[in-house]
């Protein structure tokens, strides 16, 4: 149910750990009003890489997750009708700058970037040279989400496309989600590169080769290469043959005389 109630935010910041190079964030929980909101806030230099309703029960007494989309610094976990408050939790990654491969005189590229969508069927994907590692979602009406693909916690998996569908234009639905900068550069260049990611070309044909015969029926081959353009950073290669062969006359038909052995190919026995 959705009520219009004045809603209590409660932030913390105070349960923090360092986990491999992140921190781990936990907000107060919030309080027994519909709608109210936890939030966990990374300090200043971090962005919300992960997202979660910890206190759970998304579905039957949460309303799910989102990032702030005005500061992505900010996960929000929200309390449904009837919840005991809702606690967030997130981890938090350095707000690092990358150099674009596409042109590293360039300027430099976010590591992360957030994406956002709200409506009655709210879907977003990551651009080229980034991947998806984090989709939540969140609708003010309880148990919207269920039989979403959103687990209790308020999250989409990665293995699944960062969206919801079956919600409405008054009772919309929302999903906010957390893109990184793919780390493999070839694989970005691939994506993201188009003037590296080269496919490869044929040239034109060369010319015929002399025949092989002396005389009578030979054949004659040409050749062209995978040069225009020579496939790069992983581009297909040209498809087809590389030769061409077809059948040739020589200038005069085969006598007996050229059957035989010239003096050269005699072989000379020693007694």
């Amino acid at each position: 149910m959705n009520f219009i109630f004045a809603t209590l935010t409660l932030i913390s910041v105070a349960h923090s750990s360092p986990i491999a190079g992140n921190l781990d964030i936990v907000g107060d929980r919030s309080s027994l009003a519909d709608d109210a909101q936890s939030r966990a806030v990374c300090p200043t230099g971090y962005v919300v890489s992960h997202c979660e309703v910890q206190s759970g029960l998304v579905h039957t007494r949460s309303d799910g997750a989102f990032v702030d989309p005005s500061n992505g610094r900010v996960c929000v976990a929200v309390n449904g009708a009837g919840g005991p408050g809702a606690i967030a939790r997130a981890v938090c990654s350095r707000s690092e700058q990358v150099t674009d491969p596409c042109n590293s005189d360039g300027p430099d590229l976010p590591k992360f970037i957030n994406l956002h969508s709200r409506g009655p069927a709210p879907g977003v994907s990551c651009p080229p040279g980034y991947q998806q590692v984090l989709c939540n979602a969140r609708s003010p009406w309880l148990g919207l989400l269920t039989s979403k693909g959103v687990n209790t916690q308020g999250i989409i998996p990665n293995d699944r496309r960062c969206a919801v569908s079956g919600c409405s234009t008054r009772n919309w639905c929302e999903v906010t989600a957390v893109c990184a900068a793919i780390n493999d550069f070839k694989v970005y260049k691939m994506a993201k590169c188009p003037r590296y990611f080269v496919e490869g070309g044929w040239s034109e044909f060369g010319d015929w080769s002399s025949c092989s015969a002396k005389c009578g029926t030979g054949t004659m081959t040409r050749k062209r290469y995978c040069n225009n353009p020579a496939p790069s950073v992983g581009g297909k290669s040209c498809e087809g043959n590389e030769e061409e062969t077809k059948e040739c006359q020589a200038d005069r038909a085969c006598s007996v005389q050229d059957s035989k052995p010239s003096d050269g190919d005699h072989t000379q026995t020693k007694a």
